[in-house]
């Protein structure tokens, strides 16, 4: 991955983010180590997420990792805490602040997700929407039969017929005969 690549990516996955709940300024810099080196910022002023390919030094946060890493925070699938915790994320900066980029990722995860649910609900919503065509379609048909049906009375074959007065005989829990009378 270049650079120009990293950077159109981390403006496609960190663009999904929510940062309305951001108030006043925050600004990352992101120094990328490896594959696709160099240095862009992140800046959020207001809840708007800006991001460009330089470096920010009038920052709060700087950010030192590799690619790979940043793309799967931004994901959120992998916890910047537990990264800055194994040591494939180094900060420099307002530890406060740099907590905002788990929320950041969080709120990324979740648009995805609701990304992924749309065409599923879309095709759900169509599938509910052909049967209920299709009952309308087929309640004019079959109501004659169906009222028919609703009138005659269910037959049910009982499982034991005993005239009064009659003896029945059950097996009890241990399987011996019991007789017992039938009330009437």
């Amino acid at each position: 991955m270049t650079y120009e690549e990293l950077v159109a990516k981390a403006r496609e996955v960190f663009g999904k983010a929510d940062a309305s709940g951001i108030t006043g300024h925050v600004a990352y810099q992101f120094n990328i180590t490896g594959e696709g080196e160099g240095a862009f910022y992140l800046e959020i002023d207001n809840g708007k997420i800006k991001i460009e390919p330089y470096e920010y030094f009038d920052r709060d946060v700087l950010f030192t990792m590799t690619a790979k890493n940043l793309i799967k925070i931004g994901l959120g699938e992998l916890d910047p805490v537990w990264a800055f915790t194994t040591g494939r994320l180094k900060l420099e900066g307002s530890i406060d602040k740099a907590l905002l980029l788990k929320d950041l990722a969080a709120s990324v995860k979740e648009q995805l997700q609701r990304e992924a649910a749309e065409p599923e609900e879309e095709a759900g919503e169509l599938s509910a929407q052909a049967v209920t065509e299709e009952e309308e379609a087929g309640t004019e048909d079959t109501e004659p039969e169906e009222e028919a049906e609703e009138r005659k009375e269910p037959v049910t074959a009982p499982s034991e017929i005993r005239l009064p007065g009659q003896l029945s005989v059950s097996r009890g829990a241990k399987g011996k005969k019991n007789r017992k009378k039938k009330r009437r």
